[in-house]
């Protein structure tokens, strides 16, 4: 039977889903936007489809074949295909396709439980065997510094008698997170004059509530009417450490840029990015969310 494409709003999934979305793709002959957004890392990649064919890739991993690598080392990720949602640009190549074709094998070896048994034969019950996962060569795109080594055991008494206590992680000050918020709601600016307020919104929405389980920090964040992020809750930023602040606001930006490549150009995506920032820009970069 012939599967046809869920109509209307976007078409969302898990990674086990990759290999059946992409093969409906391909018999459907559909044009859009095959969108993966790791939930264990930053990461994300950007697949187009024309006429049910993989023409160009763009990622936060680098080039196709780059991106296509480093896929199988994947273990958890929302993927969502958008319909006409395409790009002229064109970088995969039949080396890329295979590429693509041995990643979906190796998801389906890796999702389907091991079973030897026939019709009309019982076998015991085997706990289920299930493909290795790779294990990734290289380091995750954001890494935490180890725990500096503790010097004393003796608590470290402040003048109002409170205990210091040890482990305790640092917490955004309210300069930091002003800043934070000055420079998402620049940068969806940009975005907006891109590509209009509604389609701003359908992206800022669609981002916010892939990233919002893995970044905590940024379901404090709603998209306004004129198709930018403004803050509505603040008071749970008392409770998330720091450094998950800064690494939700980092993969937003990393995602707006991201988003803006196919469009305009991955050199002009990063400019339009810098530019929104302004004179802000360095501060954010110092703080680890943007790359100057």
């Amino acid at each position: 039977m012939t599967q046809i494409l869920p109509a209307g709003s976007p078409w969302r999934g898990s990674l086990r889903d990759l290999p059946h979305m992409v093969n409906t793709i391909r018999r459907s002959k559909a044009f859009g936007r095959l969108t993966l957004r790791s939930t264990t890392h930053i990461g994300l990649a950007h697949l187009y489809f024309r006429g049910g064919t993989l023409t160009h890739i763009v990622s936060t991993i680098g080039d196709a074949g780059a991106t296509l690598a480093d896929l199988q080392y994947w273990t958890q990720a929302i993927v969502r295909f958008e319909r006409s949602i395409t790009t002229s640009m064109q970088n995969v190549s039949s080396d890329h396709q295979r590429m693509l074709d041995d990643l979906l094998s190796q998801l389906q070896r890796r999702n389907a439980p091991f079973t030897s048994e026939r019709p009309g034969m019982r076998l015991p019950m085997e706990p289920p065997r299930v493909a290795s996962i790779p294990k990734r060569p290289r380091m995750a795109p954001i890494t935490e510094p180890p725990p500096a080594a503790s010097t004393s055991e003796t608590p470290r008494i402040v003048d109002s008698n409170i205990v210091d206590a040890s482990g305790v992680e640092q917490l955004i000050t309210p300069m930091e997170w002003r800043m934070l918020v000055e420079g998402i709601r620049r940068i969806s600016l940009a975005v907006a004059q891109l590509v209009g307020p509604q389609e701003a919104i359908n992206v800022l929405r669609d981002i916010l509530e892939d990233f919002s389980s893995a970044f905590p920090a940024l379901s404090s964040l709603q998209v306004a009417p004129g198709g930018y992020l403004q803050v509505v809750r603040t008071a749970q930023l008392d409770r998330i450490p720091r450094m998950e602040v800064i690494k939700g606001f980092a993969a937003l930006i990393a995602t707006c840029r991201l988003f803006c490549s196919p469009l305009i150009g991955e050199e002009s995506a990063r400019k339009l990015i810098f530019q929104a920032l302004n004179g802000i820009g360095p501060a954010l970069a110092e703080l680890g969310v943007f790359n100057v």
